[in-house]
C-alpha cells in the first residue's frame, strides 16, 4: 500500500493499483507515513531515527567501494550531507 497527500495535506492510502491516484497527489516517504501513523512521537525522535537510518547505510563494504570510484565518493558525500542536515534539526 502506498500513501499520498493532497494539496490540503490530507493523507490517503492506495492499494498497489496506482491508476486511480489523482495526479495532484504527492507520494509520502516512509518517514512521513510513520509521522502520520504515530503523531505522538516527537519531531526530535523522528529526526534521530532518520539519522540512525542514514548512518546504517554506511556499511564497511559501501565505504570501501566509495574510495574506489568517483560515483562511490559522491554517494558517500551525499549521505554525509543528509546526516548533517538532519543533525541540524536537533
Amino acid at each position: 500500500m502506498k500513501h499520498y497527500k493532497n494539496e490540503n495535506n490530507q493523507v490517503f492510502a492506495y492499494d498497489d493499483d496506482f491508476k486511480n491516484v489523482p495526479e495532484t497527489y504527492t507520494p509520502l516517504s516512509d518517514l512521513e507515513i510513520e509521522k502520520h501513523l504515530n503523531p505522538e512521537i516527537s519531531e526530535r525522535e523522528f529526526t534521530m531515527v532518520e539519522i540512525y537510518r542514514l548512518e546504517a547505510l554506511e556499511t564497511p563494504r559501501r565505504i570501501a567501494e566509495a574510495v574506489l570510484n568517483d560515483e562511490g565518493r559522491a554517494w558517500l558525500q551525499s549521505n554525509r550531507d543528509l546526516i548533517t542536515i538532519e543533525r541540524g534539526k536537533l
